[in-house]
C-alpha cells in the first residue's frame, strides 16, 4: 500500500556516554518515509549516518524525542514488539556481508526464516526462489568464501528479504565492491524498488550511488541538513 507511512521522526536525538563525555550522534532530527521510497542518507564520516540507521532498524532507541515505525512508538513498545518488527519487517544489508562461512548461500538465506512458522521445506523453497530472483541460483550449494564479493552481496540482499520485510536497511552496501558490481547491487535493489514497492533506505558517502536514490537526505555533525527528492528525469 503506497502512501503508508513507515516511519515518522519528531525531535530525535541519540547520544552516548564516553567516559565522562556525551557525544550527540543525532541531533532533533525530523522527517517521515514513506513506504515505497528508495532514500540515500548521504554525508562524511561521523556525520550521524550510521546512527540514523540503527535507529531506523530498531536496533537502536532514542535518548530523546519519537521515532515511530508503521505508528509504533519505539522508544516506548516493549523489546518483544521490536525484536518482532526487525524480524518481520525490516531487512538489513551491511557494507560487511556477515555470511556465515560454513553455510551454503541458501542456508545463510534460510536463517532469518528458522524463528517463523512454516514447514521447513517452504522455507527451503523461498530461499531457492530468492537465491534465483538475485541471480544466483545457480549457486545454491556454494559456500560464500568460492562467491565474489558482488555475488556473496547478493546473498546478504535475498537474505534481507527473507520474512518479507516493508523496508530494507542498507549501511554503505557497495563498499566493499567494485565499481561494475557497486551497479549491479544498485541495479538489484532499484528493481526491488520499483517493481516490489520495497522501501530502500541506503547510507552512503558515494555521490554515483546516491544518484540512483529518489530522496536524498544530507547529513552535516549529526543534523539533518537537506531533505530533498531527486529532480525529475
Amino acid at each position: 500500500m503506497k502512501n503508508e507511512t513507515l516511519y515518522t521522526l519528531a525531535d530525535v536525538t541519540r547520544t552516548y556516554q564516553v567516559g565522562s563525555a556525551t557525544v550527540r550522534a543525532l541531533s532533533e532530527a525530523s522527517c517521515t518515509i514513506q513506504r515505497g521510497e528508495m532514500v540515500s542518507i548521504e554525508g562524511p564520516s561521523g556525520s550521524g549516518k550510521s546512527t540514523l540507521l540503527l535507529l531506523l532498524g530498531v536496533l537502536e532507541t532514542p535518548s530523546s524525542g519519537t521515532l515511530e515505525f508503521k505508528g509504533t512508538d519505539l522508544r516506548t513498545t516493549s523489546d518483544e514488539v521490536q525484536t518482532a518488527i526487525r524480524r518481520d519487517s525490516i531487512g538489513y544489508v551491511f557494507q560487511q556481508f556477515n555470511l556465515i562461512p560454513t553455510l551454503t548461500a541458501q542456508e545463510n538465506v534460510l536463517l532469518p526464516m528458522m524463528p517463523v512458522a512454516g514447514k521447513n521445506s517452504d522455507k527451503q523453497e523461498r530461499a531457492g526462489a530468492l537465491l534465483e530472483q538475485v541471480g544466483l541460483g545457480h549457486r545454491i550449494s556454494h559456500l560464500p568464501g568460492s562467491l565474489s564479493g558482488g555475488e556473496q552481496q547478493r546473498v546478504a540482499i535475498a537474505r534481507a528479504l527473507a520474512n518479507r520485510p516493508d523496508v530494507i536497511i542498507a549501511d554503505e552496501p557497495t563498499g566493499n565492491l567494485d565499481s561494475a558490481s557497486a551497479q549491479g547491487i544498485m541495479d538489484l535493489l532499484a528493481h526491488l524498488n520499483e517493481e516490489e514497492h520495497v522501501t530502500i533506505i541506503i547510507a552512503t558517502h558515494d555521490p554515483a550511488i546516491a544518484k540512483r536514490t529518489t530522496r536524498h537526505i544530507i547529513m552535516r555533525d549529526g543534523r539533518l541538513l537537506e531533505d530533498q527528492a531527486a529532480p525529475a528525469s
